[in-house]
């Protein structure tokens, strides 16, 4: 019997490598999979799944309209579909893990999503909150922090031209990676809260 997997982390914790392994394994024994990755990801090359070991593999995309279970019929009745696979899962919308849903139940089509739970405020993202609620399976893939200890929150990248030729880059955590209330710890980022002033250019990350 198949089911809805969900497999969440905080970021760079090998989300897409795990997704890649996946796949292989089913192609390694004949089994065909189709992955999606959300279109709104742009880091790399659209159209891929990329991992930051190297490995990746072609995907199909997948925006906020976009009939997931009427898309995977489609993929089935053209060749059988063993796995599907998503990436950025996170990007999912309540009606399409509804859709997802329906696959595993009615099409007997074990389904891995992959993603993170929350954002940088550490608010479910809307997919994220649906798979919590509806996954067979929950699956936490841990990362470490700059600190040693478990990673937890995610970041948010920021960048404000302030004055003609000036810029500022902002690195925020939850506002900080470790700060203290009230003498209390709060948790860990997974890298350094910094900010760093550029003068007469903009900034060069090379």
């Amino acid at each position: 019997m198949a089911q809805l997997y969900f497999y969440y982390s905080a970021m760079n914790a090998g989300k897409s490598t795990s997704l890649l392994q996946s796949s292989y394994n089913y192609n390694e024994r004949g089994m065909r999979t189709v992955i999606f990755t959300a279109e709104i990801d742009n880091r790399f090359e659209q159209g891929k799944v990329s991992s930051r070991i190297g490995l990746s593999a072609e995907a199909l995309l997948y925006s906020t309209t976009t009939n997931m279970a009427e898309l995977i019929k489609k993929e089935n009745s053209e060749q059988k579909v063993h796995c599907v696979l998503i990436d950025e899962c996170q990007f999912l919308t309540k009606k399409q893990v509804e859709e997802l849903c329906d696959i595993v139940d009615n099409e007997d089509i074990p389904v891995l999503c992959y993603g993170l739970r929350t954002d940088f405020a550490g608010q479910l993202f809307e997919g994220s909150q649906y798979l919590l609620a509806w996954a067979d399976k929950l699956v936490e893939l841990k990362t470490v922090c700059y600190c040693g200890r478990k990673a937890l929150m995610n970041p948010l990248m920021i960048l404000v031209k302030i004055i003609k030729l000036r810029w500022i880059h902002i690195l925020s955590y939850d506002q900080m990676v470790s700060r203290k209330i009230n003498n209390q710890t709060t948790r860990c980022a997974n890298s350094i809260f910094y900010t760093t002033l550029f003068t007469n250019s903009a900034p060069n990350y090379t």
